[in-house]
């Protein structure tokens, strides 16, 4: 858990100031140790003279879920969605913030990117007020799970395609979260290998037949001229059929 130790000339200053440290939480969500009273007889800090310390550690009690929970909750009113109500569900690895509601649809955003802004302001603000970092994942009326099933979808097609064809398959460009789903999901066909390309947000998944691959490498070797670009060459059409895959899919 976060915790804060503060020094000011009275307990009460030094609590407002460890809140403030802490994001501005409330007192009850906040442990609270004296550690120094120079209103007390007797204290450690010394004699009662002019310069006494009242010294104190804050320690944040809110759990991350709730945290979450809370704040998305605002957000959505803010953005409008007055039926959105936010369920936790605490996994072993992670936590989920489920949005429901007949208007929980309007967080999404185009292929997600709004409801990826809101989990990564809120896993920053939730962190922040409990100190915890456990992964959070925010996902809107089952959104997550099926465009999961459709990149999974897309990527075997792509795969396809490569083995078909002889040569690399581009997937449009998406966020890091999907590319990786990508990734995982041909990670045990032995026929292709992925890796990534380009810059965010631009940053696009390659599909290649691992024939290919080698081939490629063999052209690079000492002795060999030529053969390299024309293996490497990108199949713009391949392409174009997975981007019209994905978009379908989404």
């Amino acid at each position: 858990m976060r915790s804060v130790e503060v020094t000011a000339p009275s307990v009460d200053e030094a609590v407002s100031i460890g809140l403030i440290r802490l994001g501005g939480v409330g007192h009850r969500h906040v442990k609270v140790e004296v550690l120094e009273d120079p209103a007390e007889p007797g204290s450690a800090a010394g004699s009662a003279t002019a310069g006494r310390q009242a010294r104190v550690r804050l320690t944040l009690t809110m759990e991350k879920g709730l945290a979450a929970q809370r704040f998305l909750s605002r957000v959505a009113l803010l953005y409008g969605c007055r039926e959105t109500s936010v369920l936790v569900v605490r996994e072993p690895e992670r936590i989920v913030l489920q949005l429901k509601g007949r208007d929980a649809g309007e967080l999404i955003g185009f292929h997600g990117q709004t409801l990826d802004a809101l989990q990564l302001l809120t896993n920053t603000v939730a962190t922040r007020a409990s100190g915890d970092r456990t992964p959070l994942v925010i996902d809107a009326v089952q959104y997550r799970e099926r465009r999961t099933g459709n990149l999974r979808r897309v990527a075997q097609r792509a795969a396809e395609e490569a083995v078909r064809t002889g040569r690399r398959v581009e997937l449009p460009p998406m966020p890091a979260a999907e590319r990786r789903v990508v990734h995982l999901a041909l990670e045990g066909d032995g026929r292709v290998r992925t890796h990534s390309e380009g810059e965010e947000p631009h940053r696009f998944v390659v599909v290649e037949p691992v024939e290919e691959a080698a081939a490629a490498a063999r052209s690079d070797s000492p002795g060999k001229s030529g053969g390299g670009r024309r293996s490497r060459r990108r199949h713009h059409a391949g392409g174009d059929a997975a981007r019209r895959g994905a978009a379908t899919g989404s």
